[in-house]
């Protein structure tokens, strides 16, 4: 401003004093660096003062701070040397909100909305006085483009990955300050530290760049000049040394697949660091370093020895203290974090002090370790995954990670770490692992020509079921019946035989005495069977087969008829009370109220004002638009459970409710008046109903063949039957 306004300050009189000689020369402290400023100079003698003289000087730029690290490749590196105060304090917050997320790996957007706003510094902004207002002023800014981040993202659950996203897009690449001279940043590489030798690479405006055409591990120092428009050069920068990542490995194979754990294998650590060996010295450098007692490390970017004995007390720098081994880590490249200080104490002896020849050898040709990291697959949020949990760290080429959750799809990746590098994660590889072991099959109802079986799925389910059986006797080839002994013997050479595969929890296995119970999935005719269960993941993984259950199918020719079909048998067929226990597979009896509304049209149901799943597109008025006109008695089968199916499963309705419902195939059907008969439901007709009008009236169902392992939804588990309980049912079924 002084100067658009042609403002000069008087700096210096040559000489200072009448009496002193002239100088011709003076130094003008106290300026900017990196900023021009205008001078005028004029003469006097004794008739007054001479014209003025103007030249421009710019100042020699500041010095730049020490590169850091954004970003590394195997064959590049981002680096930045410019930090403003957005970057601090983006820096600052992002230390202040990873304590949110030390035990939970997921947090929820109000509760870092609260974080943000209460326990932060400028948090509550205050408005005080000086630079303070500036700063508070940037805070504001910075949260609440923070927080519109959060809104156009749209997750209720957000993980550390995409906090760390989220902060890194808040503030533009830092570049020269507009209101001064245009700096320029000169990178340059160094090809010897012993003979400073430096290399330069590229020149750029901005504060951030990519430093490109790296060796993969293999360390390099870099530095920052700056360089105004006149050619000025800064001091040159404090040097990093950074280490480019090695190629990704091979993800991990997979060897053995169970429900609650999974073996995995890869390639040894030595193969995944072919790219150290590549840029290694020769036979003949090796032979004279070995002689000499000297390092190849000590050629290029780094000196490992000169590094011992600037940090060592001791002159010689034969060794150091083991405290100190994190910062020579991180003068050399190495992220210095503790698993790799642990790692580096422990192969280099674990002594209190570190010895420079084993430090050299290690550094040279040290083994490394491998980390698996695994993480569950999320459908909700595709894109690139992230592993972050620990699941095995060491030297081996085979691990087995226990703890997995059944049928569940995990992602599991692999990195290797060396003394001078690490690689890149590798890609993950998916794996599914094998459903839980099912409990034994129940037996719902035999009659002559089928059996209804029905099972209970385990924690997480699978994606289908098989249901296998295997005959124990047919009953009729003890009495000498040829044809029932050929289709034992037959029969009992297949062993376990799919009788049923689907997604489904009910199955009904048809009786057949002709060749198809042998070849196909009928079972055969008065004989006693064993049934076990089988699931199967999406991948093809198949669990355990679940326990055994006895059935007997009956003897076509001397049972007799299913009572369930049959209205004048409904109280000795249906002799159970539900009291809000109905299941799938149940066979149940209840009675609904008809109701004539003013269009007359016939409606079930209580008056609810809202449509019923059996009436749709029949609006239900209330109860004085409605006339009582009778009831309906009807009997059926439960074929669907809305709370056993997933939401794909479920149909979409407009305007449905979420309330449980079921399916229900019509054995019969009664009705109070002949008036009715037209409302009279046919045989295996399906109809639908919520679970609520069920109970309008009294609601009666079936008996199991094996009512004590019927497990309603809300009652609890019933622990498995021993071996000597199935022999017991064993017995009673061929009596």
């Amino acid at each position: 401003r002084e100067q658009k306004e042609n403002v000069f300050h008087e700096m210096f009189r040559d000489p200072p004093e009448p009496d002193e000689q002239f100088r011709y020369r003076t130094w003008i402290r106290g300026l900017e660096p990196g900023t021009s400023y205008t001078f005028r100079i004029r003469a006097f003698n004794g008739f007054g003062p001479g014209p003025f003289t103007w030249q421009t000087f710019t100042t020699v730029p500041a010095r730049p701070m020490r590169p850091f690290v954004l970003a590394r490749t195997p064959r590049s590196v981002t680096i930045r040397w410019i930090e403003t105060e957005s970057h601090r304090y983006i820096k600052e917050l992002e230390s202040h909100l990873q304590s949110a997320f030390d035990k939970d790996r997921q947090v929820s957007q109000s509760e870092l909305r609260e974080i943000l706003t209460r326990d932060h510094p400028g948090g509550a902004v205050t408005v005080a006085p000086g630079p303070s207002r500036n700063e508070a002023a940037l805070a504001k800014k910075l949260k609440q483009r923070f927080c519109m981040r959060l809104d156009e993202l749209g997750s209720s659950l957000l993980t550390w990955d995409t906090v760390c996203w989220i902060l890194s897009g808040l503030v533009a690449r830092p570049c020269a300050e507009p209101d001064r001279t245009q700096i320029m940043y000169k990178v340059e590489k160094c090809v010897s530290l012993v003979g400073d030798e430096w290399r330069p690479l590229f020149v750029t405006k901005f504060g951030d760049s990519c430093v490109n055409a790296l060796e993969p591990g293999e360390p390099c120092r870099i530095r920052v000049v700056a360089v105004n428009d006149q050619d000025w050069q800064s001091r040159p920068s404090q040097s990093l040394v950074v280490t480019p990542f090695l190629d990704a490995p091979r993800p991990p194979t997979i060897v053995k697949v169970a429900s609650t754990h999974v073996q995995l294998r890869w390639p040894g650590v030595s193969s995944m660091a072919r790219s150290r060996s590549k840029t290694g010295a020769n036979d003949e450098t090796r032979i004279v370093n070995e002689w000499t007692k000297t390092s190849s490390s000590n050629e290029g970017p780094v000196n490992i020895e000169a590094l011992f004995k600037q940090i060592s007390k001791q002159r010689t720098g034969d060794f150091i203290s083991s405290a100190d081994l994190g910062r020579v880590l991180e003068r050399l490249g190495v992220p210095a974090t503790p698993v790799r200080i642990a790692d580096a104490w422990e192969q280099l002896g674990g002594d209190k002090n570190v010895q420079l020849q084993e430090f050299l050898k290690w550094w040279d040709a040290g083994p490394g370790f491998v980390e698996i990291r695994r993480s569950v697959e999320s459908l909700e949020k595709p894109g690139k995954p992230t592993c972050s949990d620990m699941c095995f760290r060491g030297r081996g080429g085979e691990c087995k990670v226990s703890g997995l959750e059944p049928n569940t799809a995990y992602l599991f990746t692999l990195q290797a770490f060396f003394p001078r590098s690490q690689t890149v994660t590798s890609s993950p590889v998916r794996v599914v692992t094998a459903p839980a072991k099912c409990q034994a099959p129940v037996v719902v109802k035999t009659i002559s020509n089928e059996v209804l079986v029905r099972w209970f799925p385990e924690g997480h389910g699978a994606s289908r079921y098989v249901l296998e059986g295997h005959m124990v006797e047919a009953l009729d080839a003890t009495g000498g019946d040829k044809a029932a002994q050929m289709a034992q013997k037959k029969i009992k050479d297949r062993g376990w035989k799919p009788l049923f595969e689907g997604k489904e929890f009910l199955a009904r296995i048809a009786v057949s005495g002709s060749a198809t119970s042998g070849h196909g999935s009928a079972l055969y005719p008065n004989s006693a069977y064993e049934l076990r269960l089988v699931a199967i993941s999406s991948d093809g993984l198949r669990s355990e087969p679940s326990g055994t259950c006895k059935c007997r199918t009956l003897n076509p020719r001397s049972s007799r008829g299913d009572a369930t079909l049959r209205p004048a048998k409904v109280n000795e067929a249906f002799s159970m009370e539900c009291t809000g226990d109905l299941v799938l597979g149940d066979t149940v009896v209840f009675t609904e109220k008809l109701r004539c509304t003013p269009s007359g049209k016939v409606v079930f149901g209580a008056p609810r004002g809202k449509r019923g799943i059996g009436s749709v597109g029949i609006p239900q008025r209330g109860p004085q638009s409605q006339r009582y006109v009778g009831e309906r008695t009807i009997a059926g089968e439960i074929i669907f459970d809305s709370d056993m199916s997933t939401p794909a499963q479920l149909p979409q309705k407009e305007g449905a409710e979420t309330r449980r419902w079921f399916r229900v195939k019509v054995l019969w059907s009664t009705v109070s008046s002949l008036d009715l008969e037209c409302h009279i439901l046919h045989r295996d007709s399906t109809i639908e109903r919520k679970e609520q009008d069920l109970y309008e009236f009294e609601v009666f169902r079936v008996e199991w063949d094996h009512e004590g392992r019927r497990r309603p939804l809300a009652a609890p588990e019933v622990p498995g039957r021993t071996s000597r309980d199935g022999e017991e049912e064993l017995e009673v079924l061929r009596r």
